[in-house]
């Protein structure tokens, strides 16, 4: 019996014995990998010492026979690399192996919860078209053909073309931010504006002996003119300003869709706002050489105003391609699909000031008379559509210079010098009353509207 005893009393150290040896050899793994979470095959956040994790499978294959004394893969978002880089003179390609990663703090994926851009613009936009605003004549011509459109020699010097179509600046700046650790679901908002765009014309005393204003006269059903400077006649300045302004803001949900060897495919759904504002000022000041009107002076403006204000669903995919661990590419593509709504505004004034000083405002000035003068609004569907390039170079501690070019297309808009009638019934002309056709009218065209242009900036994401 104490025999058995005995055994029975080994037999239990022997099997403590073991099981203290295993356990120390072999300890237990918690059963969650926290602090972490794995998504999408990778895990985000840090590997803990006392688990394994396979990296990537890949190794780095040396075509010389002198290779660094150690090589290990090193993660860089989804690229890996040697470290350390390798010698000069050897080069190498990646193949597959599996290699154990132990220990350390090991970072898989993007650890940014925040990404902030801002940047310049330099980009062009689509002309605005006005009808002859300013002619002249050759010296000696007529006084009744001054000017006149469609008489030989007249020479049209600002409108019929394309107005403001030279580089203009700007800025765009983006603030977004991840809702998720996973980068699954985040906010993003986008602003840019481009600065003012604009043409002029000035013309002083001594820079044209015949200067004029050209119209229709649907009194005399034919082309005639207004003289802003004629020999003996009439003597004045004339000033044309044209201007136009641009802005976009957008609020977008953004949701991972795929990815793919280094590629990243996410969509945007959200509200897009764009504002396009242009303005056509005409001014001229003007005095009577002779007649019954000598000695009076005329100042008078002609101003046309039009707004577009674009509201509506914006839906988008954005794509990213990882070249190498310092270069990428970003493309993106956006619809928006709402209304615009078209505001003109039409002002005049003439001041007439006699040879003894008296003065007299009226209603008016040539091309804006009280059958246009005043504020039309309404409504039509539109769309805004942009298209987007951009690359990315990486510089230090989540910073990156960015250089892109973007296209934005918006399919109805209202131009100022569209909304121009060249067509005047003179008999309302103070002091007259009018009589007739009640032109000018408001011509209410739509046209469409391109800008584009180049984007350079810097990148932060924290």
């Amino acid at each position: 019996m104490s025999t058995c005893r005995v055994a029975l009393i080994a037999l239990l150290w022997l099997f403590a014995h073991v099981s203290s040896a295993s356990a120390q050899s072999e300890p237990e793994l918690p059963a969650t990998r926290a602090p972490g979470i794995e998504h999408r095959g990778k895990f985000i956040g840090y590997v803990p010492a006392h688990l394994k994790r396979k990296a990537s499978q890949r190794r780095v294959e040396f075509s010389s026979a002198e290779t660094p004394s150690e090589v290990r893969p090193v993660s860089y978002g989804e690229q890996v690399i040697a470290d350390p880089p390798l010698p000069p003179g050897v080069s190498g390609e990646v193949i597959d192996i599996s290699e154990d990663v132990k220990g350390g703090k090991l970072w898989v994926g993007d650890s940014s919860c925040y990404w902030a851009r801002a940047e310049y613009l330099l980009w062009w936009s689509k002309g605005m078209r006005s009808p002859p605003l300013v002619t002249t004549s050759p010296d000696g011509t007529a006084q009744a053909d001054a000017g006149v459109l469609g008489v030989p020699g007249t020479t049209t010097l600002f409108g019929d073309e394309d107005l403001m179509t030279s580089a203009r600046s700007g800025a765009k700046f983006t603030f977004g931010k991840w809702l998720d650790p996973t980068h699954c679901n985040g906010i993003e908002v986008n602003y840019f504006g481009l600065g003012n765009s604009s043409d002029s014309f000035n013309a002083g005393l001594n820079d044209f002996n015949i200067l004029a204003r050209p119209f229709f006269d649907t009194v005399g059903a034919a082309e005639d003119s207004r003289l802003i400077a004629f020999p003996g006649l009439v003597q004045g300045t004339l000033n044309v300003d044209v201007s136009s302004t641009l802005d976009s803001f957008e609020v977008l949900y953004r949701h991972a869709g795929c990815e793919s060897w280094g590629c990243h495919l996410d969509w945007t759904v959200g509200y897009r706002y764009v504002e396009l504002n242009d303005r056509v000022r005409i001014d001229e000041s003007t005095a009577s050489l002779t007649g019954p009107t000598a000695g009076t002076t005329f100042d008078l403006f002609d101003q046309f105003d039009t707004r577009n204000t674009f509201n509506g669903a914006e839906f988008g995919l954005v794509g990213n391609w990882d070249i190498d661990p310092c270069w990428s590419c970003e493309t993106v593509a956006k619809v928006a699909i709402g209304g615009t709504t078209y505001r003109s505004q039409i002002a005049g004034q003439t001041i007439t000031t006699d040879a003894v000083g008296t003065a007299t405002t009226t209603q008016g000035g040539l091309l804006a008379q009280g059958t246009n003068i005043g504020t039309v609004e309404w409504d039509d569907f539109s769309s805004v559509t942009e298209f987007g390039l951009t690359l990315r170079r990486q510089l230090a501690c989540g910073l990156s210079a960015t250089f892109g070019y973007n296209f934005l297309y918006w399919s109805n808009v209202a131009r100022a010098g569209e909304q121009i009638d060249t067509t005047v019934n003179t008999s309302q002309i103070p002091p007259g009353t009018l009589t007739g056709a009640a032109r000018p009218t408001l011509p209410q065209r739509i046209d469409d509207y391109w800008a584009q242009g180049l984007r350079f900036g810097l990148d932060y994401r924290f």
